[in-house]
């Protein structure tokens, strides 16, 4: 990447298109190798992720496959303004291990490893000053806090794969992508690619950290470590599987596997479909009822509720924001006294197994005291001894609230433009509605369970406070 690690040059911004064009380079020189068949392909995790799927965009022939794994499919809604909220957290953890790349700071960790031709040194010294120039991630991801608005020479939609939909379909590159339930907007990213790329792709959504080393299904996980499932190792062999195809015109079972594969909590297995949501799948309605009940029904008349804000409310750090720093995701299996500090709503215990799969979307007539503020809300599922898991969340800026009536990648359900020519300030006091989407999940419920939806403001340690 220019202007990072052993790279010359400066960043002008994350993802840029600076960035894109520069892809078309280093995969000439790579096809001009007497080592090179004249067929490339990308795989990466995370950052590496992006940039494999950002290659695809870059109008180089030679490239025919790509692993993209845990990406930033849309920069802006997750990670760094998830909901319209700052990921404040993250984004100083981020930017300040980038600080300590671009200084080659060992003492902060990380260190650049010298190009083999760099024998004294002195290209490495170069690379470093000229990074010197580079700007604050931090500040400058703060300073922008609408999607239109620049992260240095590129716009927050700029940055984004969505951008460069028309040139990733051009490529007609294959796509193996991985996924989480539970690492920030990376399952929700990779469906939406899944329903508008027209590339051939496989999508495997696990319930893992970021990167895949560890399993974070609350249903079995708790506050110790457990490996992944499916093991790292099979996960690596699924890459190999898809190269062995689609660079080396191997006949292998790669050709046969299902477009999406998801894993199911709760029945804790892994489940396929063609199209997304899966067959079968029915939209059901839950109203807000007196008395914190979650009812099939609406009330039969109108009512309110009041709730002051516990600012405290937390998923820890060991959450789907936290794990793009590369920890595990621990710790939400037991939310009770977090329950107890929100406002909940709970349907009947079910009569019968639940099947929960695909995105909720959550409508509120709101009020609030300030002219900003922020929702967050819960989905989780509490069992007969009372234990309440989280299953996923959601959440919006009121700013944010107007709905995008021509959305880039419409799929049916609420979605917003996070542009400053729609924001909306609140008027103290007035009512509003706001309707917004959660994060998708897939869940078998047992019976006798309950689901539980709970409201709060912005999760403390994680997003900057509204």
């Amino acid at each position: 990447v220019r202007g990072a690690g052993a790279s010359l040059g400066g960043r002008s911004s994350e993802y840029g298109r600076e960035e894109v064009r520069d892809g078309r380079d280093l995969v000439a020189w790579v096809v001009a190798q007497d080592w090179c068949d004249g067929n490339v392909g990308a795989y990466g995790t995370s950052y590496s992720g992006t940039t494999a799927e950002l290659l695809t965009a870059a109008g180089h022939p030679a490239v025919k496959a790509v692993v993209i794994g845990w990406s930033d499919f849309d920069s802006y809604r997750s990670p760094i303004w998830p909901y319209g909220i700052y990921a404040e957290s993250l984004a100083r953890e981020w930017s300040a291990l980038v600080a300590g790349l671009d200084r080659n700071d060992v003492s902060g960790g990380v260190s650049v490893r010298r190009v083999l031709v760099d024998t004294d040194g002195a290209l490495l010294r170069a690379a470093v000053a000229e990074h010197a120039r580079n700007a604050d991630v931090h500040a400058v991801a703060r300073a922008a806090e609408f999607r239109d608005q620049k992260t240095g020479s590129d716009t927050w939609a700029e940055t984004s794969a969505i951008h460069w939909k028309k040139e990733i379909e051009a490529s007609r590159a294959a796509m193996l992508v991985f996924a989480s339930w539970f690492d920030s907007g990376t399952a929700e990213g990779a469906l939406l690619r899944s329903q508008h790329f027209s590339n051939p792709q496989s999508l495997v959504i696990l319930a893992s950290d970021h990167g895949g080393a560890t399993q974070a299904s609350p249903f079995t996980v708790s506050r110790s470590v457990v490996p992944a499932q499916p093991s790292y190792e099979e996960q690596m062999e699924l890459r190999r599987l898809f190269f062995d195809r689609w660079l080396r015109g191997a006949d292998n079972e790669s050709a046969r596997w299902p477009r999406i594969r998801y894993w199911n909590l709760g029945e804790e297995a892994l489940r396929s479909c063609e199209t997304w949501p899966p067959p079968g799948v029915e939209r059901r309605k839950l109203f807000l009822a007196p008395e914190g009940r979650l009812a099939p029904e609406p009330p039969t008349a109108a009512s309110e509720v009041r709730h002051a804000v516990d600012f405290g409310v937390t998923t820890g750090k060991a959450n789907r924001w936290g794990t793009q720093m590369g920890r595990p995701v621990l710790a939400l299996d037991q939310r009770e006294e977090m329950d107890e500090r929100m406002l909940v709503f709970d349907t009947e215990p079910f009569e019968e197994e639940l099947q929960l799969t695909g995105t909720p979307v959550l409508t509120l007539r709101f009020a609030a005291d300030v002219t900003d503020c922020a929702v967050l809300a819960y989905l989780e599922v509490v069992d007969l001894d009372g234990r309440s898991r989280y299953l996923t969340e959601g959440g919006l800026r009121l700013v944010h609230r107007k709905l995008d009536s021509a959305p880039e990648l419409p799929d049916g359900l609420a979605q917003h433009s996070f542009e400053s020519a729609d924001a909306l300030p609140l008027v103290p006091g007035e009512p509003v509605e706001l309707t917004f989407r959660m994060l998708p999940i897939s869940a078998r419920l047992e019976p006798g369970h309950t689901l539980r939806l709970a409201l709060a403001g912005p999760d403390a340690g994680t997003l900057e406070r509204f």
